[in-house]
């Protein structure tokens, strides 16, 4: 069973605080000092991953919210024109307000249902979507790509990448989320990363136009 840290709970001789939700105008490493979230970053960064080929059906994950740690494993890659990989290889962190092994296992790495991980690493190996596959549809951005090429995907996922999670109260997971995202800048991170990848953008942009594009 995985720890939920609570902003009153020491954790390995660290003490979390509350931290509370400001308006978005204010800096987060304003709001979130270092010192605050010490314990979570230390157990999501620095302490073991699991291969994603090593997760089985998933039930290493618990069923409870967090933040999870996508690293890229020492021989994979990604093309380089979507920027400069970090020392720790690190390529995503990302949030499970509800259920990490639904967000994390059955979304992010395996597609059950749209994720926008997933999305990003086909996009970045050069997948496209089925042309027109969102016309007509309301969510014109949540592209999916077909069968064989998801396969292909969750192949390199299974064979490229290490994962590691940690529980977090749900009050906590987005301050915690915006603030690794900001210090750690993570390849595949759009969001709130203060250095995103522009080819990464492009090419996501290409996905949708392409399922948006009539036949």
């Amino acid at each position: 069973m995985y720890d939920l840290y609570s902003p009153n709970k020491g954790i390995k001789g660290y003490q979390v605080t509350t931290m509370t939700m400001q308006s978005t105008k204010t800096s987060i490493k304003e709001d979130i000092p270092t010192t605050d979230i010490t314990g979570i970053e230390e157990k999501l960064i620095q302490q073991t991953f699991i291969n994603a080929n090593e997760l089985a059906n998933g039930d290493k994950i618990p069923c409870e919210p967090g933040i999870y740690c996508i690293k890229l494993r020492d021989n994979a890659c990604l093309p380089a024109k979507y920027g400069q990989l970090r020392e720790d290889r690190i390529i995503y962190i990302g949030k499970a307000t509800t259920d990490l092994k639904k967000r994390l296992w059955e979304e992010e790495l395996n597609n059950k249902r749209p994720a926008t991980f997933f999305r990003s690493i086909g996009a970045m190996l050069g997948y496209l979507p089925p042309k027109g596959a969102l016309i007509g549809k309301k969510n014109t951005k949540s592209y999916k790509f077909n069968s064989e090429d998801t396969k292909e995907i969750k192949k390199w996922i299974q064979n490229s990448l290490d994962v590691n999670f940690v529980s977090v109260i749900p009050t906590e997971i987005k301050n915690i989320e915006t603030y690794l995202i900001q210090k750690y800048r993570p390849l595949v991170n759009i969001k709130d990363n203060p250095t995103p990848s522009a080819e990464l953008k492009a090419a996501r942009n290409r996905c949708m136009e392409w399922a948006n594009s009539a036949e």
